[in-house]
């Protein structure tokens, strides 16, 4: 048949493209490839250009076709049947030439994504700084190639769940909590903080040894504060506080986060009030110390007084009255205790640790235990 258009516009017809296609080559017809795409149905582009890869049509061949097909092509389609054949990186040429025209189909940028991660070409850089391509959709193609790289796409496109799970599979705790610590999301703390999330303490490991003492932004850790404590995690609280406040930081002369640092410690963890106390210098005085007092910490609030001079003198009457109060009560316990005691050398320490005593006030009480055995 010299006139090959009768069968080809049958073939369009019915769909027996890829048929048409390997009959056309086979008897060195390609021209009439060339006028189908051209000029009776550029649409079907995508399944012509898979039946050429099919009979190892040259890549030079192919990809001047694609070049000279002027109407509108599927790329979502092209991209189907060459990617189906490993053979993506055949149509970059196409992707460019429609990037340089102005395309922001994500289709378009979908595919030369994954061309620039499969062929090591700047991938990080792309999806960076690329506005148009589809971060869960690259995300999930980059999952078992580069987790890195999936990191990347699913943090411009704040998949967060998705962002989660791949850092958990590969143990990438240190993106994740930096991830958290810059999203700012209360629901999203919420779940990771979760006492159910067997990667729990591995995240906020990282969140204390590295993401909040690289951030800069009051924001950032104004938010994971408010995390910890809805979460109530008061001695990783105290961990993560320690880090930004004792340590130098931008924050370490924050007057809020010196006074809940002491607040959570009386909470939580007495025995690190004194500490606090006396090394830091920008909490709320008055309140502190109240609430020391409040709390039976009355060293520590002599300690508050003591140290920045405000009635020294007044507080400390107010300490002895206190002490008194609490000396009378411990006598009585003590009296209470000798008749469960069975070992007269019982420690200090024990001792210390029935009664709530501490410091200076103990040794008092330890002269009148000894008395009383």
């Amino acid at each position: 048949m010299s006139d090959q258009l009768p069968l080809i516009i049958v073939c369009d017809r019915f769909e027996f493209v890829h048929d048409l296609v390997l009959h056309l080559f086979k008897n060195n017809l390609q021209k009439y490839i060339e006028i189908y795409v051209q000029k009776v149905n550029p649409l079907r582009t995508p399944v012509v250009v898979g039946a050429l890869l099919d009979v190892d049509c040259e890549e030079s061949t192919i990809k001047s076709l694609l070049g000279s097909v002027k109407g509108d092509v599927s790329v979502s389609q092209l991209v189907e049947e060459v990617e189906k054949r490993n053979r993506l990186k055949l149509i970059l040429p196409f992707l460019e030439n429609k990037v340089s025209n102005g395309s922001q189909d994500p289709e378009v940028h979908n595919a030369l994504a994954k061309i620039y991660i499969d062929s090591n070409r700047n991938a990080p850089a792309f999806l960076k700084e690329n506005q148009f391509y589809d971060s869960l959709v690259i995300g999930k193609y980059c999952e078992k190639r580069d987790p890195y790289l999936a990191v990347i796409s699913y943090e411009r496109g704040h998949c967060d769940l998705e962002l989660i799970e791949v850092t958990n599979a590969n143990s990438m705790f240190k993106n994740q909590a930096r991830y958290l610590v810059k999203r700012r999301d209360m629901d999203l703390w919420k779940h990771v903080l979760d006492p159910e999330n067997v990667h729990r303490r591995q995240l906020i490991d990282q969140v204390v040894q590295t993401a909040l003492p690289e951030n800069q932004d009051p924001d950032g850790v104004s938010i994971t504060v408010k995390a910890f404590m809805e979460n109530d995690l008061p001695n990783e609280l105290m961990e993560l506080l320690e880090k930004i406040v004792l340590e130098n930081s931008i924050f370490s002369d924050n007057r809020n986060l010196q006074n809940l640092l002491i607040l959570t410690a009386i909470k939580a963890n007495t025995p690190k009030v004194m500490e606090y106390v006396t090394k830091l210098d920008n909490y709320d005085v008055q309140d502190i110390a109240n609430i020391a007092i409040g709390a039976e910490l009355y060293e520590e609030a002599f300690t508050i007084f003591k140290k920045y001079g405000a009635n020294t003198k007044e507080e400390k009457k107010k300490f002895e009255e206190m002490e008194k109060k609490k000396l009378e009560e411990g006598k009585g316990k003590i009296k209470q205790e000798n008749s469960q005691i069975k070992n007269p050398n019982e420690t200090r320490t024990k001792l210390r640790n029935k009664l709530g005593l501490k410091g200076k006030n103990f040794l008092f009480f330890y002269s009148i235990t000894i008395f009383n055995f």
